[in-house]
């Protein structure tokens, strides 16, 4: 049976997006994988003469639902065959539906095939796993009426993941996008997952169609259809191209921590530095590892944690010594020592104020290298002649 990995929705999130709804008078309701019904209680504060459909997988979240709100609840896995046999006579039967979907990658089985075929996207998924909430959005689609609506709390990858690009351009083929809240990180018992509400009609969308966005910092903005497409960045523009850095590298380690451990070579991981007895070596000879180079942090490198909840963005000098690296860790070498130092300053400054739009992921989080580039640059913009050190081509 597939499992499904569920963050329970609290009612402030709820509330969010029962506000973003638009005025219009549904009469039927759709939420699969309910959980214990905030959303859905949410709802009914609105249109208290909704008549309410449920789907969810675990049967004690099925009592709760039938001793809280009138209707009708099943207790399925909405992404198996049995889906069929309670809901293929809905098909375009709601009027509104509404949706916290699991968030997890599970297997692409015969079922979900059939799914995707359906809908001509099959060829959008290679390999053996997809994400449950593009199924969950899908069977979503099956059953809500033409011009009906509908409103998802999504995780950043499928909202703004790269990954993701062509299922979007689909969805927003078949429906219009109404309006996109970001959700403050921790809005949701056991994940920091950054997250999304997406209110959408399902109606065609016009092609110069714009959409209001507002940040979890509260800011309000446009976005175009492209955008949302694409994947919108709010915060971390891409360099511009023309620009090189000349003293400076970034690069990542190619090992695992666990790899590292093997070398017989100090090395660093995020859980700091780990010492042997070649401590203190000065000169090596390149190591490979099953094939892969290994990457080396030395004197004056700074290095960033860009993994690990309780690590994510820590910055250390290096002192003295050589180390192997990790595949968690970003090296920065940077020539001139004194700027390495102020540079770990105001990283640590950079990453203090901005970590809740930085980290990227859904429940691992991790900080991309566009993201250390876009905080060199700036460094070095404000604090060093940009001549120097940077040459425009």
């Amino acid at each position: 049976m597939t499992s499904l990995e569920q963050y329970y929705t609290e009612d402030q999130v709820g509330e969010r997006l029962t506000s973003m709804l638009p005025d219009f008078a549904p009469k039927t309701c759709l939420e699969l994988s309910a959980g214990e019904g905030a959303l859905i209680g949410q709802v009914l504060k609105k249109w208290p003469n909704l008549a309410v459909t449920t789907c969810e997988l675990d049967s004690n979240n099925v009592l709760k639902l039938c001793q809280r709100f009138n209707g009708h609840h099943v207790n399925i896995n909405a992404l198996s065959p049995q889906f069929e046999t309670h809901f293929g006579m809905l098909i375009e039967n709601f009027d509104l539906s509404i949706s916290n979907p699991p968030y997890n990658w599970i297997i692409l089985d015969d079922y979900i095939k059939k799914i995707l075929a359906s809908f001509s996207i099959l060829n959008f998924f290679k390999g053996n796993k997809i994400r449950s909430e593009i199924v969950f959005i899908l069977q979503y689609l099956r059953l809500t009426k033409n011009n009906g609506v509908l409103a998802f709390i999504l995780p950043e990858l499928l909202i703004a993941g790269t990954t993701f690009a062509k299922f979007r351009e689909f969805l927003f083929k078949v429906c219009t996008p109404l309006s996109l809240a970001e959700i403050k990180s921790g809005s949701f018992k056991g994940t920091e997952a950054r997250t999304y509400i997406l209110s959408l009609a399902k109606t065609p969308s016009p092609i110069d169609h714009k959409i209001s966005y507002i940040a979890a910092n509260g800011i309000s903005s446009t976005l175009t259809l492209t955008d949302l497409t694409n994947g919108f960045r709010d915060i971390f523009p891409k360099l511009d191209p023309s620009t090189k850095f000349t003293n400076i590298e970034i690069s990542r380690g190619t090992l695992t921590g666990k790899e590292c451990k093997t070398l017989n070579f100090p090395f660093y991981h995020t859980s700091g530095f780990n010492f042997n007895k070649n401590q203190g070596i000065t000169r090596i000879k390149p190591l490979k590892h099953a094939g892969s180079k290994v990457v080396y942090a030395e004197k004056n490198n700074v290095l960033i944690a860009r993994v690990g909840s309780r690590v994510l963005g820590n910055a250390v000098f290096v002192e003295d010594g050589i180390y192997a690296v990790s595949d968690c860790v970003f090296v920065i070498r940077i020539l001139d020592r004194a700027m390495a130092k102020d540079f770990i300053d105001y990283w640590r400054i950079f990453f203090s104020e901005n970590s809740g739009t930085i980290a990227k992921g859904t429940c691992a989080k991790y900080i991309t290298k566009d993201v250390v580039y876009f905080a060199l640059q700036h460094f070095l913009k404000q604090n060093f002649n940009r001549n120097k050190l940077i040459q425009n081509s």
